[in-house]
């Protein structure tokens, strides 16, 4: 008998090494692991938690104590420098990623005295998801969603008094990344004319083709209005912006290589006007391109006087002469500048500009200044990175799915924009090519989760519910 026990507990144990690797295996590859180094500078108790080891799960619930009771005291600060010490122990808990940037969002944000001092909170938040929690996460469906609810809810909402400013501030500053808005098509321009008469032209052929279906009545055929090839027209203007700056080179030795005036620019810029290449150079240039472009729209109306200028604190002198008066640099600039605003897009706010571009094809005209536009692009990629996980939960696709839909119908609502950096001037108005998009996301969705979720057995469901008031909206 001692010798079977013996047996078994060696076969046991032979198992369990088997499924110990294979487990710590999984794991690895599912990043689903604590932070088993603490790299020089970081907090104590970054270090204290690695040497806790087995009971690093009770040191960490002693810091969360610890940050909430910073909070209570109005320690926002310290409260929030010790959460991060929490997200280094637990980098790919998602829950820990969610509750902090929540927290700066939504709970720290309202606490503040200023609409400047709440929007700093806000943009902790989207920061702390976007530059640390999603790239450690990178197929966390939750973590993308809770982006794009801060996007479609705290700032394209009105729930938040504050809500006018951070639309602002998020329009100022994508301006400065993307550049001015291109051109509005209009029925005369050549591409609208051009995008017409392929229209035109599809709808007749497959008119043709529905003649010898089987059962031509059950198909409806809409005829293309104007409407559909300003639509057409504008998706191509802002898909050309986008991949002009994608075009870009990736690194400064290829920019260098390019476009060899690119060297003695930087160092002009760095010696006379005391700018780096970065966002602030691209703001100086976004601001003196605004102010050009007021003093020529009131160039020739007499009696008006020009209100627009930039205070001296706002000036630089020595920029503005090396974008004016350089004429053999201009070659320089023109390589310059889309390469900074690849450089911000990728590094600074981890977007893709391809998925940008077919996110733009898909679902319309997406205008970047448009917190809704960030909603659908973030809850877009969230659900279809989220796929590539074997044991996703459906329903955090499902909801994930819904603020794809949430983002369409704010870009309805407020998709144009009409924004100037120099007075902060900010008028939303409905955006009606983003009717169809809503409609063809809807279809893509019903598609996919229906019948678990939407299913034909339901008395009542959320997604025709939800069509019937963007309907009503229309």
């Amino acid at each position: 008998m001692q010798l079977v026990a013996a047996l078994v507990a060696a076969l046991c144990v032979a198992v369990s090494g088997i499924l110990a690797a294979a487990a710590g295996s999984l794991a690895g590859r599912a990043q689903l692991v604590y932070t088993d180094v603490a790299e020089e500078g970081e907090r104590p108790e970054v270090a204290l938690g690695v040497a806790m080891g087995a009971f690093r799960g009770l040191f960490v619930n002693m810091l969360w104590l610890r940050a909430e009771n910073m909070k209570r005291q109005g320690k926002f600060h310290e409260a929030v420098a010790l959460r991060e010490a929490i997200t280094r122990l637990q980098p790919h808990f998602p829950m820990v990623w969610v509750f902090q940037a929540w927290d700066m969002a939504y709970n720290i944000s309202v606490e503040a005295p200023t609409a400047q001092e709440r929007w700093q909170w806000v943009k902790r938040g989207i920061d702390l998801l976007r530059k640390e929690g999603i790239p450690r996460n990178p197929n966390s469906t939750w973590l993308h969603r809770e982006l794009a609810w801060i996007f479609v809810h705290k700032m394209q909402g009105r729930t938040d008094e504050a809500h006018a400013y951070y639309k602002r501030q998020h329009a100022r500053e994508w301006t400065i990344v993307m550049g001015p808005p291109v051109a509005a098509p209009r029925v005369g321009d050549a591409d609208v004319q051009r995008h017409w008469k392929r229209l035109q032209e599809e709808w007749k052929k497959r008119k043709e083709q529905l003649k010898h279906s089987a059962d031509p009545a059950r198909v409806i055929l809409e005829e293309p209005t104007m409407r559909d090839a300003l639509r057409e027209a504008d998706i191509e203007r802002k898909v050309r912006r986008l991949q002009y700056i994608n075009d870009a080179p990736d690194t400064m030795e290829e920019l260098l290589r390019r476009e060899p005036l690119v060297k003695e620019l930087i160092d002009r810029l760095k010696k006379e006007a005391g700018v780096e290449p970065g966002y602030h150079l691209l703001e100086l240039f976004e601001m003196q391109r605004a102010l050009e472009m007021t003093r020529l729209e009131y160039a020739s109306t007499e009696g008006v006087s020009l209100a627009f200028n930039l205070r001296d604190e706002e000036r630089n002198l020595a920029f503005e002469k090396l974008l004016r008066d350089e004429e053999r640099l201009q070659p320089a600039w023109r390589a310059l500048l889309p390469f900074l605003r690849k450089q911000l897009i990728v590094n600074e706010y981890h977007m893709e500009l391809p998925r940008m571009i077919r996110y733009t094809r898909q679902f319309g005209p997406l205008d970047w200044r448009v917190p809704a536009a960030h909603a659908v692009y973030w809850a877009s990629r969230g659900v279809e990175e989220g796929l590539s996980r074997v044991n996703s939960q459906d329903f955090d696709r499902v909801n994930t799915d819904r603020l794809v839909l949430h983002g369409l119908q704010e870009c309805f609502r407020f998709g144009e924009l009409f924004y100037n950096m120099l007075d902060d001037t900010y008028v939303a108005l409905p955006n009606l090519n983003f009717i169809d998009s809503y409609t063809k996301a809807l279809d893509v969705l019903r598609e996919r989760e229906d019948e678990r979720f939407e299913g034909t057995h339901r008395a009542y469901s959320l997604y025709t519910t939800g069509y019937h008031n963007f309907l009503r909206d229309v």
